[in-house]
């Protein structure tokens, strides 16, 4: 092999290093602590993850010191929560080591921080600022919920159908069936149904009271043991239009129609896209549930809690996704802060795990981690309320043994009635069992004459159940008997006067979608029969579905008179002075004139008035009538107890303006108003 002659070598300048590469150079040399690569760079969200296992710790030492300053007394708290928060920033540091550890004690420092906020230690909510306390529970809420996110996914056989994954069509029907709820549901609003219930006025001074920052503690049982936390969220509303009727029934409309969503994910996850779309619109036209969305009562709630737990606890079991069950978890423990009825959601939910075990046992089993933290995230979302319930039992039970099948009440209509008490018992059960398709409302709210569906919906809702019951094998078909079952044996069954719908409206969904399984099978069945195509098929069941949709928003709209909601005429009448009061923004001295709701000072006690006006309303009696300023407008509002004043009036204040009120369905004279100018 001939051999290269070697080439000359090249001369190389050597340059001194420059202070940057010095200082990398030195840095290099020094021994920093090893961050192992998993808890810098995790599968399940890369850096982002990292930096918030980092700054999570950090979070919980400034909640420690948070409460070491607000807790007076009891600085065992704090410190308690600095040192597992300094626990929890060593595991995630920790190179080796099991990596379920750290989350587990992440949990387990959301449940401490909630701790002192639900036991009230040293009773330090009587005088702490709203924001520290909401601080210290969205903060025990983010460590266990972030903590359930990190949680493998572990999905249960379910028998559901996963091949049409969501798309972009479940986002634009989903936006068109919110538009279209919004639409039947917030239009003059302020004034139908006429006549505001005084519950509704009661509790909307409670909203207003949260808004003004009279009422401070949103872990507490305010107004007939109705947890406060409504009141602040319904105070935002307050806040944002003034303490208006509009203010009042908007945040109920919104529920109502975020309840319609709601339903529509929960079809589209056991039922698949026809279903959901079938149901969603039969939800958004429902009179049952238009007419409740429309009031300021917090009972919507019911249906809105129900189908967001169920909808996102039948994703996460059939995905195994963490994030299903954190959203499941946190509706089933929010909805506890609203109506009464949400407290039947955990025992749903309970039936629901028990057809998950008959289903799937093993798979059920193997979740059970994501299970615990479930349960978890609930118990830490719905913990401040849970632990005031626990110190101050009164603020849960005060009303519960009044309604009771066993109470005395049941034995007083015993003898009203001159009927056994088994008779009574027994009228319960059959009015229970048909109200969706039979026995009419006996509540105060509504009074439709009707069942709780439309009577045209009756035979579909019938060819439902025999469509549920001949597929009772699917975990779906058990989940919604059960469904029904439970909420209806709650709701009305062990509840003297059943069955009024508001007390049921979280298992009007569950009657609404079975509506929809009765059209759809209806139309599969005809289907076959006649071998048509699936378009065909489809353009059936959307014509079905269209048809009992106008009829619906046409009985409420049309038939039933909503200009009268059964409120006696003096409800009807101060709910029109109120309006009145609204649309003059409070320029001049306004007074109603009854023997109804007045004291001998002049207060006002009607809740309509009392609200919109913050007790600026006073009522006509000679005190405040001899120190009327003549030099700004008068209003006065006479109602048919004390008409005899009238001439009076005309009398004393000459030159005024009459308007006469009449009820629409019967001509009754409600009120007369009598405005007087300045001088």
């Amino acid at each position: 092999m001939e051999q290269q002659p070697d080439r000359p070598q090249e001369s190389v300048e050597t340059r001194p290093p420059s202070p940057l590469a010095r200082i990398r150079g030195w840095l290099a040399r020094l021994k920093w602590p090893h961050l192992p690569r998993p808890a810098l760079h995790t599968a399940n969200g890369g850096r982002f993850v990292a930096v918030l296992d980092l700054l999570t710790p950090l979070l919980g030492m400034y909640t420690g010191q948070l409460l070491l300053r607000v807790i007076p007394n009891a600085q065992v708290w704090g410190i308690a929560v600095i040192a597992a928060s300094i626990a929890l920033l060593l595991l995630r540091l920790r190179p080796v080591g099991p990596k379920e550890l750290a989350d587990w004690l992440q949990a387990a420092l959301g449940f401490l921080i909630l701790l002192p906020l639900a036991l009230n230690a040293t009773h330090w909510k009587a005088w702490s600022e709203t924001w520290q306390m909401v601080s210290v529970w969205l903060v025990a809420c983010f460590f266990v919920i972030s903590a359930l996110l990190r949680f493998k996914a572990q999905p249960i056989k379910l028998s559901l159908d996963r091949s049409q994954p969501f798309d972009r069509w479940d986002s634009l029907a989903l936006v068109l069936l919110i538009a279209g709820s919004l639409l039947l549901r917030v239009p003059n609003i302020d004034t139908l149904p006429m006549g505001a219930d005084p519950d509704e006025a009661s509790l909307a001074i409670a909203n207003a009271e949260a808004s003004e920052g009279i009422a401070k503690d949103p872990f507490a049982a305010g107004w007939a043991t109705h947890p406060t936390m409504g009141f602040f969220v319904n105070g935002l509303f307050v806040r944002w239009f003034g303490r208006t009727i509009f203010a009042m029934r908007l945040p109920w409309a919104i529920a109502g129609a975020l309840m319609v969503a709601a339903l529509y994910l929960l079809a589209r996850t056991t039922c698949g896209r026809r279903v959901a779309l079938l149901a969603g619109v039969l939800a958004m036209a429902a009179n049952t549930a238009i007419h409740f969305s429309r009031l300021g009562i917090n009972n919507n709630s019911d249906a809105l809690y129900m189908t967001w737990t169920l909808a996102a606890l039948w994703i996460a079991g059939a995905t195994g996704k963490p994030l299903a069950y954190a959203v499941a978890g946190a509706g089933m423990g929010f909805g506890q802060y609203f109506y009464f009825g949400n407290r039947a959601i955990p025992f749903v939910v309970l039936a629901t795990l028990v057809v998950w075990l008959i289903a799937d046992w093993r798979g059920l089993l193997k979740a059970w981690r994501l299970i615990l933290v479930f349960a978890l995230v609930t118990l830490v979302v719905g913990g401040p309320l849970f632990g005031h319930w626990l110190t101050n039992p009164g603020s849960i039970s005060e009303h519960l043994f009044l309604t009771l099948p066993f109470s005395e009440r049941i034995m007083e209509k015993s003898v009203q009635f001159n009927l056994p008490v088994s008779t009574l018992w027994w009228y319960q059960i059959r009015d229970t069992l048909l109200v969706f398709t039979m026995s009419p409302d006996q509540g105060s709210f509504y009074h439709p004459g009707q069942p709780m569906l439309h009577l045209s919906q009756a035979p579909w809702f019938i060819f439902g159940i025999l469509a549920i019951f001949a597929r009772i094998k699917r975990p779906f078909s058990q989940g919604l008997l059960a469904w029904m079952a439970v909420d209806m044996t709650l709701g009305s069954l062990l509840i003297v006067d059943a069955a009024t719908f508001h007390r049921m409206l979280g298992v009007l969904p569950a009657g609404i979608l079975v509506v929809a399984i009765g059209v759809d099978a209806a139309v599969d069945v005809l289907t076959r029969a006649g071998r048509w195509s699936p378009r065909v098929s489809a353009a059936l069941a959307a014509l079905i579905v269209l048809v009992l949709a106008v009829v619906d928003v046409n009985y409420y709209f049309r038939d039933y008179n909503v200009h009268q909601a059964y409120k006696t005429p003096t409800q009807e009448a101060v709910t029109l002075a109120a309006l009145d009061y609204e649309q003059q923004r409070g320029r001049g001295t306004f007074l109603l004139c009854t023997h109804e709701g007045v004291d001998d000072s002049g207060k006002v006690y009607h809740s309509p008035t009392a609200y919109v006006s913050h007790d600026t309303f006073v009522g006509c009696v000679p005190g405040v009538l001899d120190r009327l300023n003549r030099s700004q407008p008068m209003t006065f509002y006479v109602l048919p107890d004390q008409a005899n004043i009238l001439p009076e009036l005309q009398t004393r204040f000459p030159g005024g303006a009459l308007t006469e009120y009449h009820r629409r369905m019967d001509d009754i004279l409600l009120m007369t108003r009598y405005a007087v100018g300045a001088k």
